[in-house]
Formats: structure tokens, sequence, C-alpha cells
């Protein structure tokens, strides 16, 4: 059984992907700047939910504005890669139907206190669609090593987690009546399965590729 302070640190292990972001910041290309941006809100995120729950015993409203946010980043992150060169109107298309999904939920239904799980596998379904034609072009078409790619590494890191995420959402949006024995696996698995992803994170932000330097001829 993991200890509280263990499951925190696990949770901060996202420090380490942010720091390699924020210093090679000003190096890498623009279509990852989104990712780093991502990388300091789950940051924030979980600084947020930590004084929350210690304090207030419910980080659900800062936990339900936060995926909205991080929503609309990784759309954004998507964008800048290309999800949606041939088709543009879809990116508005996919966060208005997010939005309302959101507002429906949280607002609508009254949720806000609570973990909006509706939203967040609506959400998750479209990450991980969006990451699946990312890797497959990339299967097609990279030339390099796809291990060393870090859009493939950033891809490959949320279908994992958020896969994984589905299913737990899924336990607690049809309330199913299981021991608090497998509610604790589910959890420390998914404890087990940020940690991974945060360290694929790091090492993807390690390997963003630079601007190229352009020299006047001689």
């Amino acid at each position: 059984m993991l200890s509280y302070a263990l499951i925190v640190a696990f949770s901060y292990s996202i420090v380490l992907a942010m720091i390699i972001g924020l210093v090679r910041f000003r190096k890498i290309i623009r279509t990852y700047r989104p990712f780093i941006l991502i990388l300091i809100l789950s940051f924030v995120g979980e600084l947020l939910n930590t004084l929350l729950s210690y304090y207030f015993r419910n980080n659900a409203l800062s936990a339900n504005i936060y995926v909205l946010v991080e929503c609309y980043l990784w759309l954004w992150q998507f964008y800048w890669w290309g999800a949606f060169k041939k088709k543009p109107y879809k990116v508005w298309l996919l966060v208005s139907v997010l939005t309302i999904i959101w507002m429906l939920e949280n607002i609508l239904m009254q949720k806000i206190w609570t973990f909006s799980s509706i939203f967040r596998i609506s959400y998750a379904f479209v990450l991980i669609f969006l990451c699946i034609d990312q890797l497959n072009d990339m299967i097609v078409n990279e030339r390099k090593a796809l291990l060393r790619s870090s859009r493939f590494l950033i891809c490959l890191g949320v279908v994992f987690f958020y896969s994984y995420k589905i299913m737990v959402e899924a336990f607690y949006l049809f309330e199913l009546t299981l021991s608090g024995a497998f509610h604790s696996y589910l959890y420390y698995i998914l404890v087990y399965m940020n940690l991974f992803v945060n360290l694929v994170f790091a090492l993807a932000a390690l390997w963003i590729p630079t601007r190229q330097r352009f020299t006047l001829p001689s």
C-alpha cells in the first residue's frame, strides 16, 4: 500500500518535465509550446489540489475548471500539429461541443462541486482519437526513430493514461458497487500510470526539436 506522502510525490513528478520544458522554452519550435503550457498547468493543478484537499477536503471545483482549461490547451496543441489542417472548422466544433458538455454537466446538472465524469470521458475519447490519428501519420511518414520523437512519446503517453482514465471514470459515473479494496487498486494503478506518463513527458520535453538558426550566405 502506498503512503500518502509517496502518492503526493508521484503526482508532483510532472515538475521534472515542466522544468525541462521551461529551460528549453525559448529554443524549441513554436508547435510544441502548448505542450509546455500543459505541463505548467498540470503542476499548478496539482498544487491547488493539494492545498484544497488539505484545507477544505474538497478539490472538485478546481479540478473541474482545470480539465476544461487543459482540454483547450490540448486542442490547441493538436491544431499546431496539423490535426485540423484539412478541415480547420473541426477544432472550433470540438471546442464548442466539449464546452457545452462541460456546462451541461457542471452548471445545468449542478455537479460543479463533484467530479464531472461525463466531460472527462468525452474529453478523453477526443484526445485518444486525435493521438491515434497522429500516431498513424508518424508510423507512415516519420523517417527518424519514433522513440526519439517528442510528438510520438507525447501521443503514446496520452493514449495510455486517458484509456485507463476512461475506465476509472466509468466506474464512478455508473456508481458500480465495488469493494473498497478494488477501488484502492484502481487508484494505485492510476498513480503509477500518472508517474510513468510524467516521466515519458519529461523525455519528450528533452527531445523537442529546436528552432533552426539561419545564417546569411557569405
